[in-house]
C-alpha cells in the first residue's frame, strides 16, 4: 500500500530552513546554484523535509545530495539500497 503524505506548514518551515542552509553550504563549497537547477533541488529538499516531518527514512541513490542535507540537518535519515 502506498500512503500519500500531505504537505504541511511544518514541512514548509523545515524546507525553508534546509534550503537556506543548503544554499550557504553550496556557496562555502564554491558552488553557485543557478536559477535553472534550483527547481530540481527544491523538489529534493521538499522530499527531505517530508521525511524529517514524519520521522521517515528516505531511500535514494542520490548520495551527494542527501549526504549534504544530512550534514545540514542531523535528524534527516536516508539510505542508499543500491550501494549495499
Amino acid at each position: 500500500m502506498i500512503e500519500i503524505l500531505p504537505l504541511t506548514i511544518e514541512q514548509a518551515e523545515i524546507f525553508g530552513e534546509i534550503k537556506e542552509q543548503f544554499q550557504k553550504k553550496k556557496e562555502e563549497m564554491g558552488e553557485k546554484i543557478g536559477k535553472r537547477s534550483l527547481p530540481k533541488h527544491n523538489i529534493d529538499l521538499m522530499i527531505a523535509a517530508t521525511a524529517i516531518e514524519f520521522g521517515a527514512t528516505l531511500v535514494s541513490h542520490d548520495k551527494k545530495m542527501f549526504e549534504l542535507i544530512q550534514n545540514i540537518c542531523s535528524d534527516f535519515r536516508w539510505e542508499d539500497w543500491i550501494s549495499h
